[in-house]
C-alpha cells in the first residue's frame, strides 16, 4: 500500500534522505517532507525559491524581467575572498548582521559546537554576472544549428541574408523549446538569486541533498539564533538553501537600508520601496534586441569562417560537362552586418521570438505589427529610442505569462496571495524558460514582497 505522503513522523523530519537520485515516489515524499516540515515554523519565514517566490529578484513589480545596474553593486569587505560584490543596502545589512553575530559570540550567547560558518559569518559568494552568464548560454545556439545543418543546406547560404532565412527559424524553433531571448534567459534555472545582487552566500553545500541542509543548519544549535538575527538587520534565509542570505524586501529592516542612499535618477530624495527597482535595477526588453543582433552577427561571422568556401556548379565548355567550382564566402565587418538587421526587421524576430516563448499564448495578427509600427513611429517614451519603445510594447504583451498554469496548484498558498496582491494584478499562462522551475521545484518564500 502506498504510503500517505503527508504522514511524517518525527523520525522522517530528524532523517531527511531526499537526493535527486531517489525514485519519483521517495523524492515526492521527501520534498514534500523538506517542505512542510523540516523548516522549523518557530522561526522568521524563509524565502522559498523554489515554490512561492520563483523569481526573486528577477521581477520587478510589473513583472518586467530585469538585470541589476552594476553601479550599485559594492565589494563585501567581511568575506573569505576578493572581489565579492552584492548591491549596496545588502552589503550594509550583512556587514551589521556579520558584527552581531561576533559579539554574540564573543558574549557567550552562542554555542561553541557546531557549524563555524553560522557564528563567524563571511561572504563566500556574492553576485553573478547575468549578461555572460547569457553569451555563454547563446553561445551554444550556433553550435547546434552548424551540427543540423546538411552540407547541402549549407552550401546555399552565400550572403548574411540568405544565412538569416535559415538561421532564424531554427531559433523560433530553439524559443518554443528553452528560450532565446534575454528576458526569458533570466528567469530560468541557469541563473539563482545571485545574479540579481540580493544573495550573499555564507558557504556552500549541495542543495539536493536535504540530510545535508539538516545536519549543518537547520538542527544547529545556534541556527534559531542566525535565523532571528537575520531578520533584525533586514536579511531573509533561503529555505532551501539556509546558507543563503538575501535582502528581505521590502521588510521594515532592511528598508532602513535601502533608505540610505540617493535616488540621483530623479533627482531627490531617498530610494525607498516605490523607487527600488527603478534606481536599482534595468528592464531586459531595453536591451533584449540589441542583444538579439550580436547573436545574429555572431553566428553568421562563425558560418563564414568554419565554412570559408561554397560549392558552385559550373559548365565547362571545354569538355562539354558539368562541374564544381569553389567559391569564397567574403567576411564582412560585424558594424556592417548590424546595418543590415533594420529596426523593422528586429522588431517583428523579437515579436515572434517572444510569442514562441510563451508558447503562443494568443494569435498573431496583421494588426500586431500595424499597432507595432505605431508605437514605433510615435515613441511615446521620448528618453528611450525607438526600437526600445517597441520593444517596450512588446514586453507588455507577454509578462503576464511568466507564471505556469500549475503555478496555483504548487506554490505555497502565503507566496500566491502574496502575488495576487501586486498592483498589477498578473495573469498566470506559460512560458519556456531553459531549465524552467517545474512543480516539483519552484521557488518563493518570506520577507516584504514576492518579486
Amino acid at each position: 500500500m502506498n504510503r500517505n505522503f503527508l504522514d511524517y513522523d518525527e523520525y522522517d523530519v530528524e532523517h531527511p534522505v531526499a537526493t535527486n537520485t531517489l525514485s519519483s515516489e521517495s523524492t515526492y515524499f521527501q520534498r514534500s517532507l523538506y517542505r512542510e516540515a523540516i523548516y522549523p515554523s518557530n522561526l522568521p519565514a524563509p524565502l522559498d525559491m523554489w515554490y512561492g517566490k520563483i523569481y526573486y529578484g528577477k521581477i520587478d513589480q510589473l513583472q518586467n524581467s530585469i538585470i541589476v545596474r552594476t553601479e550599485n553593486l559594492k565589494p563585501v569587505m567581511v568575506s573569505v575572498g576578493t572581489n565579492i560584490y552584492a548591491l549596496d543596502a545588502l552589503v550594509d545589512a550583512f556587514v551589521a548582521f556579520s558584527a552581531h553575530m561576533r559579539r554574540a559570540q564573543l558574549g557567550g550567547f552562542l554555542s561553541t559546537l557546531g557549524n563555524p560558518d553560522l557564528v563567524d559569518v563571511m561572504a563566500h559568494k556574492g553576485y553573478v554576472d547575468s549578461t555572460q552568464a547569457y553569451r555563454q548560454f547563446t553561445n551554444s545556439f550556433y553550435g547546434a544549428f552548424n551540427a543540423k545543418t546538411r552540407p547541402d543546406e549549407k552550401n546555399k547560404i552565400d550572403d548574411f541574408q540568405s544565412f538569416l532565412s535559415v538561421y532564424t527559424p531554427y531559433l523560433k524553433k530553439v524559443s518554443a523549446a528553452m528560450g532565446v531571448t534575454k528576458s526569458t534567459f533570466i528567469l530560468s534555472r541557469q541563473l539563482d538569486i545571485h545574479s540579481s545582487g540580493l544573495a550573499l552566500s555564507i558557504s556552500s553545500g549541495p542543495p539536493d541533498k536535504d540530510a545535508y541542509k539538516y545536519k549543518n543548519f537547520i538542527d544547529d544549535p545556534n541556527f534559531a539564533f542566525y535565523a532571528a538575527s537575520a531578520k533584525k538587520f533586514g536579511l531573509i534565509i533561503d529555505k532551501n538553501r539556509p546558507w543563503i542570505l538575501a535582502l528581505d524586501l521590502f521588510s521594515n529592516a532592511a528598508l532602513k537600508y535601502i533608505g540610505n542612499y540617493y535616488n540621483t535618477d530623479l533627482g531627490h530624495g531617498l530610494i525607498d520601496k516605490e523607487t527600488f527597482f527603478y534606481c536599482n535595477y534595468t528592464p531586459t526588453y531595453l536591451t533584449d534586441i540589441e542583444e538579439l543582433k550580436t547573436i545574429l552577427v555572431n553566428s553568421y561571422l562563425t558560418f563564414v569562417a568554419q565554412n570559408p568556401y561554397r560549392e558552385e556548379r559550373v559548365y565547362l565548355p571545354h569538355c562539354d560537362k558539368y562541374g564544381v567550382e569553389l567559391e569564397d564566402r567574403i567576411p564582412r565587418p560585424a558594424t556592417g552586418l548590424r546595418a543590415d538587421l533594420t529596426d523593422g526587421y528586429m522588431m517583428n524576430f523579437y515579436l515572434q521570438l517572444r510569442h514562441a516563448e510563451a508558447q503562443q499564448p494568443f494569435r498573431l495578427t496583421p494588426q500586431h505589427y500595424l499597432d507595432l509600427n505605431n508605437i514605433y513611429t510615435v515613441q511615446a517614451l521620448k528618453n528611450i529610442t525607438p526600437l526600445q519603445n517597441g520593444a517596450r510594447w512588446i514586453n507588455s504583451l507577454f509578462r503576464d505569462y511568466i507564471y505556469g498554469r500549475n503555478y496555483l496548484k504548487y506554490a505555497n498558498r502565503k507566496s500566491v496571495n502574496h502575488l495576487l496582491n501586486l498592483d498589477t494584478g498578473p495573469s498566470f499562462g506559460t512560458i519556456t524558460t531553459t531549465g524552467a522551475p517545474s512543480p516539483t521545484a519552484g521557488g518563493t518564500g518570506g520577507g516584504g514582497t514576492s518579486y
